[in-house]
């Protein structure tokens, strides 16, 4: 143990709560406290800043449950955490029989950002998703609930997202408990939980059920063995599998596409969307290809910056090449817990493009509501205020209802759901839950039946893949039916960007940029006049705030302009703020599909990056052309630090008679590591040094390229 003077004096650096709980955790005060030797070291020799962030608050809930850094404290995921949000939960539910289904992804702790690189070996090194689980699990069998999980024996077994929110009222259990840190950076994991429809809560709900779980102090566990030899710890039952899977084959079915015999390549970018995606694919007759290094490998060391987001371009390179190999055009991806959805397309010229979240929301949308060739289902559309108006149009155009004005988070599309099927409203809506056509979000969610209340991958992937494959029996791509599509419901464009804000500060300054918006509201945006402003905390406009969850929720602020609406609000369950630029209306030009979107996006990115850079004058930075050519998941410090410290010395190394490709790399990956720490940067930054490379000062860049 540390000398105890020691130990005290360093504590006593820090804020009252933040000493209050490094003191709780040190005499284990709290659930599953890691031994006190590995604290003291952790508070002796960690950041006092991160310290100051991890054991300053509970980790809080989000847009999708509680999600974030593992780390010691009440602040990150590990142990402890579980363990109050499993019990809270089930203190919240009061009963004392029934059942809970337990889900989790593939998702292992390696500490590749190095926060914990002091200690070496620690209980928290290699702690998997599925060990959380399991944890979770016993404290479920402890409380004599009955848990369902898949595989209980297996230390491997994954279930996704979707499958929980499906097997919940098929299976007519108390709710659901996931362990999934969905498309985070890998150093992540986090916890969310369900409802007993399959539904994540919404405020003011979410608020009571975690003062609960922070109350949550005496916590039942039941050995994982005990608990399977009593009956406690079952496998989902495989009428529940074959149930998800068969309305799915009916939905198909109904869409008239067909698996057309071309090849179609699927990734799970290291998740456990094989099981779900992947599988439908080969139940419906799809000739598809899977990389076997991109299933279930939890460090997702085969995507490169470890980045498993179907929203960020690169993710699929090493997929894209994999396709190539097996003669593939399309490269369909989920994220590691099988909710987000992904398409890339190769070209005629050989060239890949690949389609954003609101590109993919309007294609799958027009198809089942509005194309002649479609099913042209009737019935609800439903989309958040931050997807593209692309959906609204093309339920006036096809004569359907639309809900279109949710805030973020698929939990309130899955309440819109729940009160139609309940009421047969929402709003002015009307009509049952079997009337939902698509309910989409901007960051490639969907779910098309009411039997799922969670975003879900396979059935855009599903369609996506028929619908490819019947276009290429007359030679044409998605893209040429996307830019058909927009010649008839008009040209919309939707631009996104995050700023990612990084460490102890990071979300100070992300709030900073909030509160400035709000105190002195901007008159221009991307060379637009602002026409109007709605800050969703007005109480006057949106209604009263009904718990600090509806407060975070919905904190938003949007801006009306002649050309186009921005929209800003802070991330739900990363340090990040997120800026949207939604374009609608007008003409879309003639010529080829990909100058007609080159067009299109170029128009859309010239107002965003205007948009992030007003963003960035509130807390005083400015970062070059390349520096915001880094892809989102860069910080905005590392941006920084690429414009002071790397661009330098690489126009040093350039004057030096810097001359190969391999020398580039090198000095890249030496000067630029801070960008992707944990993997490497040089994928990173291929956009940014194509700016440089724009410049003539950097003119001997080129040949390198």
């Amino acid at each position: 143990m540390a000398d105890a003077g020691a130990l005290d004096a360093a504590i006593a650096q820090y804020p009252t709560d933040v000493q209050t709980n490094m003191r709780r955790w040190i005499a284990g005060d709290v659930p599953f406290a890691p031994d006190p030797d590995t604290l003291a070291r952790v508070i002796l020799e960690g950041e006092p800043a991160a310290l100051a962030h991890s054991f300053g608050a509970d980790l809080p809930f989000g847009t999708g449950g509680r999600r974030g850094s593992v780390l010691y404290g009440p602040g990150g995921m590990n142990d402890t955490t579980v363990a109050t949000t499993v019990q809270g939960f089930i203190n919240h539910l009061g009963a004392t029989e029934g059942s809970i289904v337990l889900a989790n992804d593939s998702r292992r702790f390696s500490d590749f950002e190095g926060n914990f690189a002091y200690l070496g070996e620690h209980p928290l090194l290699g702690r998997s998703s599925r060990d959380f689980a399991r944890l979770a699990a016993e404290i479920i069998a402890g409380n004599g609930l009955t848990v369902y999980m898949s595989d209980p024996d297996n230390p491997e077994a994954t279930l996704t997202t979707p499958e929980l929110s499906f097997a919940v009222p098929h299976i007519g259990a108390l709710g659901g408990v996931n362990i999934s840190a969905s498309h985070n950076p890998p150093d992540h994991n986090g916890i969310k939980v369900f409802m007993a429809a399959g539904e994540q809560p919404i405020p003011p709900l979410d608020q009571a059920m975690i003062e609960t779980m922070s109350a949550a102090a005496d916590v039942r566990r039941m050995d994982f063995a005990e608990a399977r030899s009593k009956g406690l710890i079952l496998q989902i039952p495989s009428a529940t599998d074959d149930a998800y899977m068969a309305q799915y084959e009916r939905l198909f079915a109904e869409s008239g596409l067909g698996p057309a015999g071309v090849p179609v390549v699927f990734t799970p970018l290291g998740g456990c969307a094989d099981r779900t995606a992947y599988a439908l694919l080969e139940r419906l007759g799809f000739d598809v290809h899977m990389p076997a290094d991109q299933v279930n490998d939890g460090s997702f060391s085969s995507i490169p910056l470890r980045a498993p987001n179907p929203e960020i371009p690169i993710a699929t390179a090493p997929a894209q090449a994999f396709a190539e190999e097996h003669g593939a055009d399309i490269v369909l991806s989920c994220d590691p817990d099988g909710d987000r959805v992904g398409a890339d397309i190769r070209l005629g010229d050989g060239n890949w493009t690949r389609f954003d979240g609101n590109q993919l929301a309007t294609i799958l949308t027009y198809f089942l509501a509005l194309d002649p060739k479609g099913p042209q289902r009737k019935g609800i559309l439903i989309e958040t205020l931050v997807t593209s108006r692309a959906i609204g149009r093309i339920a006036q155009l096809s004569g359907n209802q639309c809900v279109d004005n949710l805030l973020v988070g698929f939990k309130y599309i899955a309440d819109v759901i729940k009160s139609i099927d309940a009421t047969g409203r929402y709003g002015s809506v009307t009509g049952s839950a079997e009337d939902l056509i698509v309910a989409t979000e901007e960051s490639h969610g969907f779910t098309m039946l009411p039997t799922v209340l969670d975003k879900d991958g396979a059935p855009p992937v599903m369609l996506l893949a028929g619908l490819h494959g019947r276009l290429a029996e007359s030679g044409e791509t998605l893209l040429d039916y996307y830019v058909a599509l927009l010649r008839h419901i008009g040209a919309h464009d939707c631009g996104g960007r995050s700023i990612v804000l990084k460490g102890a500060s990071g979300n100070a300054r992300r709030d900073s940029i909030m509160t400035a918006l709000r105190d002195a509201p901007p008159v221009e945006l991307g060379g637009q006049p602002v026409t109007g402003v709605a800050d969703y905390w007005d109480e006057t406009v949106f209604g009263p705030v009904l718990s600090d969850t509806d407060r975070a929720s919905r904190n938003v602020v949007s801006f009306e302009t002649p050309a186009f609406t921005v929209v800003v609000r802070p991330s739900g369950t990363e340090p990040k703020l997120k800026l949207y630029v939604l374009i609608s209306g007008g003409d879309v030009q003639d010529g080829e599909p990909t100058d007609v979107v080159g067009a299109l996006k170029a128009t859309t990115a010239k107002a965003t990056a205007s948009v992030y850079r007003s963003l960035l004058t509130t807390l005083g930075v400015s970062v070059s052309d390349a520096a915001l050519a880094l892809p989102d998941l860069v910080d905005l410090d590392a941006r920084v630090t690429f414009d002071t410290d790397v661009i330098p010395a690489l126009s040093a190394a350039l004057a030096d008679g810097l001359a190969s490709r391999a020398d580039l790399d090198a000095m890249i990956r030496d000067k630029g590591a801070m960008l992707t720490p944990g993997s490497d940067p040089v994928p990173a930054v291929g956009d940014a040094l194509a700016v440089l490379a724009n410049d003539d000062a950097f003119a001997a860049l080129r040949p390198l390229l």
